[in-house]
């Protein structure tokens, strides 16, 4: 049978040794045992890749073992390794199927072993689903069983489990849903009438049904009587572009290019029509699926258009494959142009974030669609910060045509060759002519040399082959932020390509006039309320219910009780709540009955954070504990240790290790796959390389093209063509020319004799752009297979993420199935839906239903497991928001996607309750929403007792202006854009501030306004003008406000209390303050009210405020709008006829009241009649400084406090401390502090006079004492405690201590320096004030702080190293790379040097001089090789500065004298130039070249081994700069260089491995695992020493490079650390081993001490092995006791197998002493101090032994039993210890023992061995 496809590749598995000991562990004893059989040719035929089946009877006995597994998980770990061969198994076994009894006994027993329920938990299902994949894409598996028709002709119990496979497999893989052979079995299986295959039916759409006909045009009607086109809506879905699917599920979420170019409009389904599905479920998910999906993209898609947010200049630059953790991510790095203007703030901007969906489009179309991956803006230099523009990681997904096509631009910004880059960027834009050669044997062109060619290439060519185009230049795009809240649908609609079955469908989709919702079944007859004062713990049936026995029980009303009954009643409780009325309360008490009267576990939606936040606290107020908040965008500081993330980490689960190390270990394997593709793809296509390069390529599928480059052969008069050097011209050559651009060389043409002429001219000729394009479609095909591996590789690395995820949620799970209540918003329900789905929760309660789209619902119902749904909301305020106003039902277009589950399900009559007492509002202001829209609403009484808002006479005020919005030119009402009113935005400041100054915190005043243009004019004038306040807005207000350009900095949780809230109506809905301003902003001529139209959001707009609303809007332009007209003239009446429709806001002085009211309605009014909040007379108020206030009158700090505390009057006071009653100078407000008056002339007792002295310096005698100190006469002054003569002051010398001001200048003696201290602060104390001035081996000077003898600390100057390519941007301290780009040190005399740039030179220098010419004409003074200098430097016309200067230091001969063809020179980086010869002998050439003694030339390479050459730097003997870059000491700066990032390096690794130390002897607590990984990266740094890495990069050059051997001494340091940290884990283990009684631990515990201790013997044995080749004698003995140490103690615990480990650590104790004269005592000591321990405790075992045996139990004491034979050998007499019988000693055959308990006289007790052992064991 032939393969349809490769598919099911596997992925390896660490449980397959872990299986296979569980095997052995459990495996029978009895040979014959059938399961062990078995599961031995289970085993055999999957360990082994060549194995077959010897026939169907092997395949059924495979199976058998396959059913002998009792773990289903463990089975399908075996099947699933990659390093087995299970899947290949499975695969064969398929092909044996000849007959319906062979898929009976082959094909449903496989199935039947997988689909086991076993495997359905969420960690195992990635796994499962592999195999079963892996399974239909069997080779002809599938035609198979529809030509057997085993639909049909199975049994009933196979036809089961081929119907369920069929069903999983179609969930998983589109290809199932869409093939024919799954289509035609789905019917089989239903029309057998014993098999449930409705579920697998529905997700195929079997009974689809389309019968509209493409053309036809209809006019329909919706229920409210508006036309609705149908010409697109009956053109069933399938065809448009590439991703319209006939069935939903096989849509991509991601929009295609394709498709955002399509014109057609998509397939939507009406709100009552178009049921072409059957299934009640689908065509319910398939239509929310659609019609959300097209909200979401239709924003995209105006974006797109608009291009509002774009971004110039995009490039695709290069391919990455970072992260952090398991989890890294592939992206693509796109580069973007900076915006002229200046990037925005980064650390606040929403542009580009991570998530966003964007799309680079070319003239507007778009070309690729991806999402945003990486976005950094922390690092300096690089990603957003990048200098030439900012770069963002973006991700296209895997097997698409956008990551085709992103990896082609990438590859087109790779270079064609090797050294191609840097030619072709320096060839001239045209190249000089070809010269014929005139050889006589050869032909050689000299690399130059030819005719001109006759066709195309050539000069002629060449003159469009620009210096800037190495290869194509990059393509462009215009990257476009399409979306940035896609990622929040994306997860819904992923949830509902998910489901297959919903709920409730009675309940959801029936149209029956008479609805009814059916009782939840898991509810007892009887609850009770919970106890406490409100709720009494009353106890009611539901089957006899009584809401007035409930009512007057508890807090309740009635209509709170009718709810509760309703919920209780009904499975689909519908609970509407005006505004006010208490729905979260509600809610939150449903809970708690559901909760303490049941074991059910609840889950409470919400739309936003806030709500979820509120009634989760709800929650905590009742003493609910047991909670679980999903997502963490939580608020509440009362919730905080509630969030999954903080239990799972609070209760420290642990995930199954051996998976997880499983799945880790794939996921490296993975990451190297793709690692390695990438590097492929970035390697420089050339000749023969990468993968054959274009040779092979050419070669193999393109002969006539490869033709094209012929090898050139010798001629029948034996000559051969040559290239440079006189080497055989090749084809690489060729194509290195052709690739340039240039023609085919003249001077060859003789020698040709091409396959196809016309081919060979036709291809010669092709311009040079069109070989560029030629090229990349060659890279296509070179890298096709790269590719493929590369987006499997992606795949499979994806699966495994998703897999890792899933079994790390097993700790998630854990902490769920222990909750009673778990909060999420939908966004997080639907991103946690398999985790939800298996918690169970049977309960769903969702709040603010009314604003939740229904697609938001359904994601969150589980068919098996919802059992009550329970919805809260009110339809009659605003609907959910959608993006698309053509799916809205204001719109009349019939989709109504913004109508919610919980108004259609009111509105379709299904029952529900009605809260009707609202607890927010004052009844002023719950008129309006009663007279409206609630008539049945009250007023609880609580709400009659609010006070009034102070200041205004009113507490609720219409104030009517006529002033016109902002741009009121258009007539249109534009939907589409944004308005604003200054008028009405100012005018509301100035109320916000008036009620400020009354005394009203912030916090208890918002604004609300319709738009967000009036919004963001708001938030500038409250933080421009307001002092007392700053100004908040939401999270979703300040999203919104950045997409259409507004930048808000948010507001912290610190200042809230100081914010007044600023929102726009829709995002306040649900939330109240005490006072609310509105600004209604429409005021235009033509009755355009946008949104004040809408019933719903006027509903909301006048339902917030608690004790006052002032609304600020034009009444007339409401009255005369057609639309609002409806809405607002009830309103607006209601107010006049209440005398609340005023021209102002009537406010009154709250300390005056008696004075009339004044109305303020312009903006001077305010500050004119009520500046401070109260009338304009002066306050005159006496405050307790005396003064009087000087303020207008205000309400505000009554009692002066404030004003008391910024008094600016003078100050009056006397100081409480002046005697001679001065008045303080200072303000009012200020403290008086000490008296500051003038006194004049004070004679100090020491009979000088001082001027200008201050009261309170003499306001007694101490104060006059204390000045006399102070006195500044200069007097001559002895200081006896130094011996010093000085001029110092007065007041110095009369203390008693006067200090010297002279200079210490005692010479210290660490340093030489003399002290800087002065003498009097010094003490002995002497401190040297001079830098260091060491110089480095850097070749800097020190510069610190001089300090002593003491190391100088590391070098903080910029890093001096240097190469033509690129310099080191690092501090000279850090360890740097060497350059590994090509060195390009070359002459014609010569050749090039064949290593990198970092390594030293391997040709001889050129002592030659350049002939090449100066911009001057004459020729180059410098030395062949290296680039020619500027013209400065001309002998011939250079200024006379440069011809007077001395380059000869021996001669000191000038410039202008010197003989530069025979001594050219070489001009430094600084500018300084010099003789060749002088700068030899300076920088030591002879140490790296040998030279010849007679002629003094170079003529050979030294060893740099032995090369006395240091680390530091070479510097210009005339500036001391360094020198770098100059090509001819290249041998000689980079050794030294090499040797001084050597330095470097090994600085580093002494600093790690010294902290490693520290951590280990301080006993900080470490992870041990880290521990080991930071010793093993230590020692992989070791041994990558920066020689190292410079020697591997020049492998591939002709001359290998010397280094030395990696530093001893640091790596037998790391191995020794490391097998301590190995020893003090077994040592754990063995207390552990000890400690515990159960055999399996003790079990588990020896494997563990078995591994352990293999990998610290690797350990020391290796270390002991590099420091005996080192012969580093002292280290190897500290291996040796270390090692010998740890087999002591494992020998002694008799854990590990093995005879030879005591005399393994003799051998190692003897080398120690042998070794004494060269190790010391120290060492020796301790190993005799081990080795006789050792000794001991042999001694000591043996007798505790005899003691074990039984030896010592017929009396005496232990040393009673041990005797020796004539010859001193030692043996034991059991017993009582008395000798009953005679033998010989086995030592020597001497007679031992006696008789009658009479020892034989030549035998005696072992007094020295009983003595040695009392030493050994004192307690015996």
């Amino acid at each position: 049978m032939g393969k349809k496809h490769c598919g099911g590749r596997g992925r390896g598995s660490s449980n397959g040794r872990q299986g296979g000991k569980t095997l052995t562990a459990s495996r029978p004893q009895s040979s014959g045992d059938m399961s062990y059989r078995r599961r031995r040719v289970f085993d055999a035929l999957v360990k082994k890749e060549t194995a077959t089946f010897e026939g169907k009877a092997q395949v059924l006995r495979f199976i058998e073992g396959m059913e002998s597994f009792s773990s289903k998980a463990e089975l399908m770990d075996k099947i699933e390794d990659r390093r087995a061969h299970g899947m290949k198994r499975i695969r064969e076994m398929l092909s044996y199927m000849n007959s319906i009894e062979d898929v009976d006994q082959i094909l449903v027993r496989i199935l039947r072993l997988f689909l086991d329920k076993e495997l359905d938990k969420p960690m195992y299902l990635p796994k499962r689903n592999k195999i079963l994949m892996a399974i239909y894409i069997s080779p002809c598996l599938m035609e198979t069983l529809v030509a057997r028709d085993a639909a049909s002709q199975l049994h009933q119990k196979a036809a089961d489990y081929l119907c369920l496979f069929l069903q999983e497999i179609s969930k998983v893989f589109m290809e199932a849903r869409k093939s024919e052979y799954v289509m035609t079995m789905a019917k089989a299986l239903r029309s057998r009438g014993d098999v449930d295959a409705a579920t697998l039916c529905a997700i195929l759409l079997v009974d689809e049904q389309v019968a509209i006909d493409e053309n036809a045009l209809y006019l329909k009607t919706t229920s409210d009587k508006t036309s609705v086109c149908w010409v697109t809506d009956n053109i069933p879905p399938g065809g448009r572009h590439d991703n319209d699917e006939r069935n939903f599920r096989d849509i991509q979420i991601l929009p295609t290019t394709d498709e955002l170019c399509c014109k057609a409009k998509p397939w939507l389904p009406l709100r009552d029509q178009n049921a072409i599905i059957n299934d009640l479920a689908t065509r319910l998910l398939d239509k929310h699926f659609r019609l959300l999906r097209e909200d979401a993209i239709s924003t995209i898609k105006e974006n797109i258009e608009q291009q509002t947010r774009s971004w110039k200049n995009a490039r695709i630059i290069d391919l990455d494959f970072t992260g952090f953790g398991k989890s890294k991510l592939f992206t693509f790095l796109v580069q973007l142009d900076s915006r002229p203007g200046g990037n925005p703030k980064w650390e606040i901007s929403r542009a580009l974030m991570q998530g966003s969906v964007i799309a680079l489009c070319i003239d507007g179309t778009p070309q690729l669609m991806g999402k945003i991956s990486h976005r950094d803006h922390e690092t300096r230099g690089a990603w957003l910060r990048h200098p030439q523009g900012p770069i963002v990681g973006v991700f296209f997904e895997p097997h698409t045509k956008d990551f085709q096509n992103a990896l082609i631009d990438v590859l087109k910004n790779l270079p064609y060759s090797k050294h191609e880059s840097n030619e072709i960027m320096q060839e001239e834009p045209t190249r000089s002519k070809h010269k014929k050669s005139s050889g006589k044997n050869q032909k050689n062109d000299g690399g130059n040399k030819g005719k001109t060619a006759k066709k195309g290439g050539g000069a002629n060519h060449q003159s469009h082959c620009t210096s800037s185009k190495a290869f194509h230049e990059l393509p462009k795009y215009d990257l476009v932020e399409a979306s940035s809240s896609f990622f929040t649908c994306q997860p819904i609609l992923a949830s509902l390509q998910s489901k297959y079955s919903l709920p409730f469908l009675e309940e959801l989709c029936s149209s029956s006039p008479l609805r009814i919702s059916h009782p939840p079944d898991y509810l007892p007859d009887t609850l009770c309320m919970p106890k406490g004062k409100n709720f009494n713990g009353f106890c009611c049936s539901i089957s006899s219910w009584s809401s007035a026995d409930l009512v007057s029980n508890t807090s309740l009303d009635s209509s709170q009780a009718d709810a509760l009954h309703h919920a209780f009643t009904s499975r689909v409780s519908l609970i509407q709540g005006p505004p006010g009325t208490g729905k979260t309360f509600i809610g939150a008490l449903i809970a708690r009955v559901i909760r303490e009267n049941t074991n059910q576990s609840i889950l409470c939606i919400c739309f936003t954070n806030h709500a979820l936040d509120q009634f989760l606290e709800h929650m905590l107020d009742a003493g609910e504990t047991s909670i679980v908040r999903l997502g963490g965008r939580s608020r509440s500081e009362r919730l905080r240790g509630y969030g999954l993330r903080d239990l799972v980490h609070s209760k420290a689960q642990k995930t199954n290790s051996t998976q997880m190390k499983r799945i880790d270990a794939q996921l490296h394997s993975r990451r190297e796959e793709i690692q390695k593709c990438i590097k492929t793809l970035k390697t420089q296509i050339n000749w023969q390389s990468p993968l054959g390069g274009i040779q092979q390529f050419l070669e193999d599928e393109y002969p006539d093209i490869y033709e094209c480059f012929p090898e050139m052969s010798e001629d029948a008069d034996g000559f051969r063509t040559t290239g440079k050097k006189g080497k055989a011209f090749k084809r690489d050559e060729l194509w290195t020319r052709w690739i340039k651009g240039e023609a085919f060389p003249d001077f060859l043409r003789d020698r040709l004799n091409p396959f196809g002429p016309d081919v060979f001219e036709d291809f010669w000729a092709i311009p040079y752009n069109a070989r560029l394009d030629l090229v990349d479609a060659w890279k296509s095909d070179i890298f096709a297979e790269t590719i493929e591996k590369l987006e499997d590789a992606l795949t499979d690395y994806g699966a495994l993420v998703r897999e890792r995820d899933a079994l790390k949620q097993t700790e998630d799970l854990q902490i769920l199935k222990s909750a009673r209540v778990i909060g999420a918003t939908t966004t997080g329900a639907a991103n946690f839906k398999d985790l939800l789905a298996s918690k169970a929760s049977r309960v769903i309660i969702i709040e603010e239903a009314g604003e939740v789209l229904e697609s938001h619902v359904l994601s969150a119902l589980h068919a098996d497991s919802t059992k009550h749904l329970i919805m809260i909301g009110d339809h009659k305020q605003l609907r959910p928001k959608v993006e698309n106003y053509s799916l809205s039902t204001v719109s009349g277009h019939g989709y109504d996607l913004d109508c919610s589950l919980f108004e259609r399900l009111v509105l379709s009559n299904l029952p529900s309750a009605t809260l009707n007492v609202q607890h927010r509002m004052r009844p002023e202001i719950s008129q309006f929403i009663r007279s409206q829209t609630y008539p049945q609403l009250l007023d609880h009484s609580s709400v009659r007792e609010f006070p009034h808002v102070k200041g205004v006479t009113q507490d609720v005020v219409f104030i009517d202006h006529k002033v016109l919005e902002d741009g009121t030119s258009a007539k249109d009402d534009d939907l589409g854009k944004t308005k604003s009113n200054t008028h009405e935005a100012e005018l509301c400041v100035e109320i916000v501030r008036f009620f400020l100054l009354q005394g009203y915190a912030p916090s208890r005043i918002a604004i609300l306004t319709p738009y967000l243009g009036q919004l963001m004019k708001i938030l500038r004038l409250v933080r421009g003008r307001l002092r007392e306040a700053i100004a908040c807005v939401s999270e979703q207000d300040q999203r919104d406000l950045e997409d259409i350009g507004g930048e808000n900095e948010p507001v912290n949780d610190e200042v809230v209390d100081r914010s007044v809230r600023c929102s726009t109506v829709d995002n306040f809905q649900g939330e109240e303050a005490d006072i609310i301003i509105i600004s209604l902003v429409r005021s235009n001529n033509f009755g355009n009210v946008g949104f004040l139209k809408e019933p719903q959001r006027v509903n909301v707009l006048m339902s917030r405020a608690k004790h006052g609303m002032f609304i600020v809007g034009n009444a007339s332009a409401l009255r005369n709008s057609k639309a609002a007209k409806k809405v607002w003239d009830p309103i607006l009446d209601l107010l006049e006829s209440e005398g609340r429709l005023l021209p102002g806001l009537p406010t009154y002085c709250s300390l005056h009241p008696d004075d009339d009211p004044i109305v303020l309605s312009k903006m001077e009014d305010w500050r004119m009649s009520r500046p401070n909040g109260g009338c304009s007379r002066p306050c005159h108020f006496r405050m307790e400084c005396g003064h009087k206030c000087s303020s207008s009158c205000h309400p505000n700090d009554k009692d002066h406090k404030l004003l008391q505390r910024n008094c600016c009057k003078p100050c009056k006071r006397v100081p409480s401390e002046c005697p001679f009653g001065h008045q303080c100078n200072k303000l009012c407000k200020e403290d008086c502090g000490p008296c500051d008056a003038t006194v004049g002339s004070v004679r100090l007792s020491c009979g000088h006079s001082m001027d200008n002295v201050r009261c309170h310096q003499v306001c007694n005698d101490k104060q006059v004492e204390t000045l006399t100190n102070l006195c500044t006469h200069s007097v001559s002054h002895v200081f006896t405690a130094c011996g010093h003569i000085a001029q110092t002051s007065c007041g110095n010398a009369n203390r008693l201590s006067p200090l010297c001001p002279l200079k210490c200048g005692k010479v210290i003696e660490l340093c030489g320096h003399p002290c800087t201290r002065d003498c009097g602060f010094c003490e002995s104390d002497h401190f040297c004030g001079q830098k260091c001035e060491r110089v480095l081996f850097c070749g800097h000077l020190c510069g610190q702080q001089c300090h002593g003898s003491d190391e100088c600390p590391p070098c903080s100057e910029q890093c001096a190293v240097k190469c033509i390519h690129s310099g080191c941007p690092k501090k000279c301290h850090a360890p740097c790379a060497s350059c590994v780009e090509d060195c390009e040190w070359e002459c014609e005399h010569q050749g090039r040097c064949d290593v990198v740039c970092g390594a030293p030179c391997t040709r001889l220098p050129c002592d030659k001089r350049c002939q090449k010419k100066l911009e001057c004409g004459h020729i180059c003074p410098s030395v062949c090789g290296e680039p020619c200098p500027s013209k400065t430097y001309c002998q011939e016309c250079g200024e006379d500065w440069v011809k007077s200067h001395v380059l000869d230091m021996i001669e000191f001969h000038d410039y202008k004298d010197h003989d530069v063809d025979d001594d050219p020179i070489v001009v430094l980086p600084c500018g300084h130039f010099y003789a060749s010869s002088t700068m030899d002998g300076l920088l030591a050439m002879s140490e790296v070249y040998e030279v010849c003694q007679r002629t003094g030339k170079f003529i050979g390479l030294k060893s740099l081994m032995d090369a006395n050459v240091n680390e530091k730097p070479a510097v210009c003997p005339d500036c001391r700069s360094v020198i770098h870059s100059v090509r001819r000491y290249g041998r000689f700066l980079n050794l030294k260089g090499l040797r001084s990032l050597e330095r470097k390096h090994m600085f580093v690794v002494r600093n790690k491995l010294a902290n490693l130390h520290r951590i280990r002897k301080e006993g900080t607590k470490h992870d041990e695992s880290k521990f080991l990984k930071q010793l093993r990266e230590l020692e992989k740094t070791i041994m990558t020493s920066p020689m190292r890495k410079v020697k591997n990069a020049c492998l591939s050059s002709a001359h290998s490079m010397e280094v030395p051997s990696p530093p001893v001494i640091p790596l037998l340091g790391t191995l020794e650390l490391r097998g301590q940290v190995y020893s003090d884990q077994i040592e754990k283990l063995l207390k552990v081993d000890r400690a515990s009684a159960a055999d399996e631990v003790k079990n588990k515990g020896i494997d563990m001490v078995q591994e352990c201790f293999e990998l610290a013997s690797e350990t020391y044995r290796r270390g002991i092995a590099i420091a005996d080749g080192s012969k580093s004698m002292r280290s190897g003995a500290n291996l040796r006791l270390a090692f010998a140490s740890l087999l002591c103690r494992v020998s002694r615990s008799r854990r590990i197998p093995g005879d030879g480990l005591k005399e393994e650590a003799d051998v190692m104790m003897d080398w120690i002493v042998a070794n004494e004269s060269v190790l010391g005592n120290e060492l020796v000591t301790r190993a005799r101090r081990m080795k006789q321990d050792l000794d001991n405790r042999d001694i000591l075992e043996v007798v505790m032994a005899m003691q074990i045996e039984g030896g010592y139990n017929f009396g005496g004491s232990w040393s009673s039993h041990w005797f020796e034979c004539p010859n001193g050998h030692p043996y034991f007499i059991g017993n009582c210890g008395g000798a009953m019988q005679e033998s010989n000693c086995p030592e020597c055959g001497a007679r031992v023992g006696g008789t009658s308990h009479t020892l034989i006289a030549s035998n005696r007790p072992a007094n020295d061995l009983i003595a040695q052992i009392r030493a050994a064991a004192p307690q015996l």
